[in-house]
């Protein structure tokens, strides 16, 4: 380290001619340069908006995501308790009158809670998540290279619609459910073959934010994002309960959808985030797009061939293959922190489906504790701890952590007092980044063994409160699926960022196929032997039981995931064989 010379500052500044575009603050640094009054200060940079197709500005770019982000899952959330309702109120009317009551007047919703009514309610919950999982594996990775390809507005654009959809013949299902079969309701998500449900959708905001967003702050703008989804699915739950009990389970439904129609209009306003230079990059890429303009359908088919076998090579990376492990195995806790939610308290505690949405928000309320105060926290804390740079980093300086804002976003970097060039400025950015990979790991492998202790405690609960104690623990490991991502971000290049996002989605989306029916049976297999055994052991929490083991074979993957010592990116080394 040494400090810059203030000669060689004067001789530079000799050189630079300021125009009616410079910087008034540079233009005064200069002068006092020049006559000496300041001394050993580098000069600020201004950084400009080159980097977006249209030069958005990405503060705003990044506040219309976590706003469409929060209505959606807004959307979800509301949507839970009255379709579950709805359903139930359906199979209580066949399984006492037979399918031909037509009444409006919802049966005593008490008289629904015998075994085999939510036995049935759960397989065809079970039925509706797996046909939507399905779905999505087929469409995710397709439409994620279109993100990749063509940008990310196609997708949302056409992601929403598919999701809006898929609400809409649902309540059309179930409203005319004495004409329609009821195998309508749960065959809807078919319709997120438009855009690729969720997944695709997740995958495609995590790559505009990884867009827009420096390394350094990655991992906290993803929180930030899952921040964003889970404020919804914490406050709304009590709204759409509070609803509910005073209106019924259809205006409900209803404002659930008109929620998604207002996600899916800021979704198209949000401006595109990957640059025009990245979106058509190598000549063999530009050669297959020539050969697909050329042949039409069949050379669209290869193309596309060609770009799944490209992605799936990344799977290589051994890394990246424990991590999507990892979002195989514990898919069965966010299943049950959902729709299968409502359905457990209400039938186990017997309580009725609205006031569970107070259980629900509540849990929610205490995941967006722990994900906007208690992991940025620790996080600060550990990555003082694990910089072993030696190298004391001044606040705005070139290689302190970037702020939350595109490198493309116009600020004025702070001149610090002393000036690190050559090898002492690499290492203590590679040193910072190393740091960051390490203390995500750590939160990842904490926040995946809390899971498994809340996951026990809300199966062995005796009581509501109980209950409640163990989902407030549970919440503890609310940033795993955002750490989880970030780290995967570690091994993967810009270029196919939203691919292995995508890949990360269809991990997700297999573990969701096997979730709902794993929960469905086990409840059913649990509700069976909890009558049989007479309350000697609560088998009704077999469901919890085996996400806990589970999510112990997840957290068991993870320590055998090595992050890199600085940036480590897989992305060509992946398509010739090399593994990290």
């Amino acid at each position: 380290m040494r400090v810059r010379n203030s000669h060689n500052d004067r001789n530079n500044m000799g050189q630079y001619q300021p125009t009616e575009a410079t910087s008034l603050l540079r233009e005064q640094l200069n002068r006092s340069g020049s006559s000496g009054r300041i001394r050993h200060i580098q000069l600020p940079k201004l950084r400009t908006a080159t980097g977006s197709p249209k030069e958005r500005n990405a503060t705003i770019t990044l506040a219309l995501v976590y706003l469409a982000a929060t209505l959606g899952s807004s959307s979800l959330g509301v949507f839970s308790i009255p379709a579950t309702r709805i359903l139930e109120d359906i199979l209580c009317r066949q399984h006492y009158s037979g399918a031909g009551d037509s009444s409006d007047v919802p049966i005593d919703e008490r008289l629904c809670k015998v075994d085999a009514i939510q036995s049935r309610l759960a397989f065809i919950f079970a039925y509706y998540f797996t046909v939507r999982s399905v779905v999505s594996v087929l469409a995710t990775l397709p439409w994620s290279i279109v993100a990749d390809r063509f940008g990310r507005r196609p997708v949302l654009i056409a992601a929403p619609i598919g999701l809006l959809l898929d609400q809409t013949l649902f309540a059309v299902a179930c409203r005319f459910s004495t004409v329609i079969p009821l195998q309508v309701a749960w065959l809807s998500p078919t319709l997120n073959i438009v855009g690729g449900g969720v997944p695709t959708l997740l995958a495609t905001l995590l790559s505009m934010v990884a867009d827009i967003v420096p390394e350094t702050s990655r991992g906290v703008a993803f929180v930030g994002l899952h921040v964003a989804g889970m404020t919804g699915i914490a406050l709304t739950p009590s709204l759409s309960a509070f609803m509910a009990d005073r209106l019924g389970p259809w205006p409900v439904l209803l404002f659930a959808i008109s929620l998604a129609a207002m996600a899916t209009i800021i979704f198209v306003a949000i401006p595109e985030s990957l640059p025009n230079e990245k979106r058509r990059k190598g000549q063999l890429d530009d050669a297959l797009d020539a050969e697909a303009e050329h042949d039409g359908i069949k050379g669209l088919a290869r193309n596309v061939l060609y770009r799944l076998k490209e992605s799936f090579t990344l799977l290589r990376s051994t890394p990246l293959l424990l991590l999507l492990g990892t979002s195989l195995a514990v898919q069965p806790i966010n299943s049950s922190v959902g729709q299968f939610l409502n359905q457990f308290v209400s039938k186990r505690y017997g309580v009725s489906l609205a006031q569970t949405g107070y259980v629900q928000s509540a849990y929610g309320i205490s995941h967006l504790f722990v994900a906007i105060v208690l992991i940025p926290m620790l996080s600060s804390w550990l990555l003082g701890r694990t910089n072993t740079s030696g190298i004391h980093v001044e606040v705005g300086s070139p290689r302190s952590p970037a702020p939350l804002l595109a490198p493309e976003t116009p600020i004025v970097e702070a001149p610090p007092v002393l000036d690190v060039d050559g090898p002492d400025r690499e290492s203590a950015s590679s040193s910072n980044t190393a740091a960051a990979h390490r203390r995500d790991m750590l939160l990842a492998r904490a926040s995946f063994a809390v899971l498994v202790v809340g996951a026990v405690l809300i199966a062995l609960a005796p009581s509501l409160s109980a209950c409640l104690a163990g989902l407030l623990v549970l919440s503890l490991g609310a940033g795993f699926n955002s750490l989880t991502r970030s780290l995967v971000a570690v091994f993967v290049d810009v270029r196919h960022r939203t691919r292995v996002f995508g890949l990360l989605g269809i991990a997700e989306e297999f573990g969701t196929i096997y979730a709902h029916p794993f929960l469905a049976v086990s409840l059913s297999f649990g509700m069976r032997l909890d009558s049989e055994s007479r309350g000697w052991f609560p088998w009704i929490g077999l469901p919890y039981l085996g996400i806990a083991i589970l999510t112990a074979l997840a957290t068991g993957l993870l320590f055998f995931v090595r992050v890199p010592q600085g940036r480590a990116v897989v992305s060509e080394q992946a398509e010739e064989g090399e593994t990290w």
